[in-house]
């Protein structure tokens, strides 16, 4: 009986455990590109407000959250674009929780298991003169 219960404690410790460590990375690179290039796009999310700008076509690291973003290009001649760009879920976060279990909290705690499209493309149009 007592091999039963270490067994289990030992069983019930690993399963709660985790290391402090995202799978994932905490950060994620998104290109930013648009129709005509040039453009200067900004990058908000509502819980921060500014996040970066980056000139098209271009490349930021992005904190990865649960959070949509939103992208706002501006060029000369053209009309502003906005674009809301949702987080997803990765597809292993599922199979992995039912494996990690607790070892997953670190991960969701930092949205490290929730990603962007890698690559955003915006086509602007043109200002009426």
């Amino acid at each position: 009986m007592r091999n039963i219960l270490m067994t289990a404690a030992a069983l019930a410790a690993l399963a709660v455990s985790g290391c402090a460590m995202p799978l994932y990375g905490t950060h994620e690179k998104v290109t930013i590109a648009t129709l005509p290039e040039g453009a200067l796009c900004k990058i908000y999310r509502d819980s921060e407000g500014f996040i970066k700008e980056v000139n098209t076509p271009g490349a930021k690291y992005i904190r990865r959250s649960p959070e949509a973003i939103r992208v706002v290009c501006s060029k000369r001649g053209y009309k502003d674009a906005v674009v809301e760009v949702e987080a997803r879920a990765r597809g292993e976060i599922i199979a992995n929780a039912a494996t990690f279990g607790a070892a997953l909290l670190p991960d969701l705690a930092s949205g490290a298991p929730y990603e962007l499209p890698e690559k955003i493309e915006i086509e602007l149009t043109k200002a009426r003169q």
